[in-house]
């Protein structure tokens, strides 16, 4: 009997002090949760601070904190960058009236309802490219409209071979290839001449008497046969 009194007894004190440990462990934890949660807190009450210092005395701050407000401006500077290239790529942009984020393609802001100019903008531009291409295409389908006249084959007068591209005699004769005769010029009309004005008629002279003519010599009669 006594030795199952000692085993109950050992039993009970080791569950006792497991019970303890458990208890103490669990103190433990909810107590440094509790300093975890005031840690935060303090972290916050300090951001606080700063922000408030930054904002009335960002630019006349005392020169022990010229170091820190310096790579508060960079840090800062570099986020707003950063969240302007996220814009970009999500092509979004900060409307001018709310600040809200709206798509760089609307024409008014759907929070506000204040004006776009980007938007505006690109939808001129877009307008514009569509009139261009319309324009070409309707200039394609003219110029496909219009038959083209492709260049007729020449050939040989002596073999009737069709001649090699740039080839100045016959690859199959040897006959030389003679250039066409360039057409004459068509004659130009002369032009008709200027009508002439009629001359003054000139004034008659009076006409000079007619010379006698001269009398010939009378033939001398034959002599009379005796």
């Amino acid at each position: 009997m006594a030795f199952w009194s000692d085993l109950g007894k050992k039993i009970s004190d080791t569950t006792q002090s497991v019970v303890e440990k458990t208890k103490t462990s669990t103190d433990t934890l909810r107590l440094n949760g509790l300093i975890s949660d005031e840690e935060r807190n303090v972290q916050r009450i300090y951001a606080e601070i700063g922000r408030k210092y930054m904002e009335l005395h960002g630019a006349d701050g005392d020169p022990d904190f010229a170091g820190l407000m310096q790579e508060y401006q960079t840090s800062k500077a570099k986020m707003e960058e950063y969240r302007s290239q996220i814009r970009r790529n999500k092509h979004l942009l900060i409307c001018a009236g709310c600040g809200a984020e709206i798509p760089e393609t609307v024409l008014y802001c759907t929070r506000c309802g204040a004006e776009n100019p980007v938007g505006k903008r690109l939808a001129e531009e877009q307008r514009q490219r569509e009139e261009a291409e319309r324009a070409a295409r309707e200039a394609d389908l003219q110029a496909a409209a219009v038959p083209q006249t492709e260049p007729q084959p020449e050939f040989c007068a002596r073999c009737g071979q069709p001649r090699t591209a740039g080839a100045m005699f016959c690859t199959f004769c040897g006959a030389q290839f003679v250039p066409p005769v360039a057409a004459a010029p068509a004659p130009v009309a002369p032009a008709a001449p200027a009508p002439e004005s009629p001359a003054p008629e000139a004034a008659l002279a009076p006409a000079a008497p007619e010379a006698p003519a001269p009398e010939s010599p009378a033939p001398e009669a034959a002599p009379t046969p005796a």
